[in-house]
């Protein structure tokens, strides 16, 4: 987030989903300079959703996944804690 943040639009917003493992540190000079915005919230609407997977759609953009089974939700959580799992962790029910 924070290298992509100078690369916004002028009077670009970032906006923030759920909460990163770090704070976030943005430039002043980035902030001001660029009339930039930095917006968090725990989750979008449902519009933003609609709007995500319309793009999603329209722009052939693939989710990476890694599927485990139900049984090993515990590995999982191991992996993705040890950054391990690649994208996504889905557990699949059998």
């Amino acid at each position: 987030m924070v290298a992509a943040f100078p690369g916004l639009a002028l009077n670009g917003t970032m906006m923030v989903l759920g909460a990163p493992p770090e704070n976030i540190a943005m430039s002043a000079l980035d902030l001001i300079m660029g009339r930039r915005r930095l917006m968090g919230s725990p989750a979008g609407s449902r519009k933003d959703l609609r709007d995500v997977l319309n793009f999603a759609a329209n722009h052939n953009v693939r989710p990476t996944v890694t599927r485990m089974p139900l049984e090993d939700a515990g590995k999982a959580l191991r992996e993705m804690h040890k950054g391990k799992i690649r994208g996504r962790a889905v557990l699949v029910m059998q």
